[in-house]
This record gives C-alpha cells, sequence and structure tokens, in this order.
C-alpha cells in the first residue's frame, strides 16, 4: 500500500515539471519565431531562460 501512494505521488510531481517544461520549450519557441522583433532585453531574458533550463535538464 505504501508503495502505492508513494508511486502515485511521484508520477504526480514528474508530470507536473514535463508540464512547466514543456510550457519553458513552448514560450521560448514563440519567442524565438519572433526573434527579429525582441529588443536586445528581451533577447538577454531569453538567452539567461535558455542557459537556466539548460543546467537544470541536463540537454
Amino acid at each position: 500500500m505504501l508503495g502505492l501512494v508513494t508511486s502515485s505521488i511521484a508520477a504526480y510531481f514528474s508530470q507536473n515539471k514535463k508540464g512547466k517544461e514543456n510550457a519553458t520549450v513552448a514560450y521560448l519557441k514563440e519567442q524565438i519565431d519572433h526573434l527579429e522583433e525582441l529588443s536586445d532585453e528581451e533577447i538577454e531574458k531569453v538567452k539567461m531562460l535558455i542557459d537556466s533550463y539548460k543546467r537544470n535538464n541536463v540537454l
């Protein structure tokens, strides 16, 4: 019974993390699609987000 509860909790957090990653990737794709319209400051923010994503997800 304890194993079932533990695996259910692990599955929930795993799915939740994947959803957040997908949202990040979708945001980055959207920003890159409009790269020529971004300001220098916005481009720097995208670069920082990519670096953060890379560190946290070991691409």
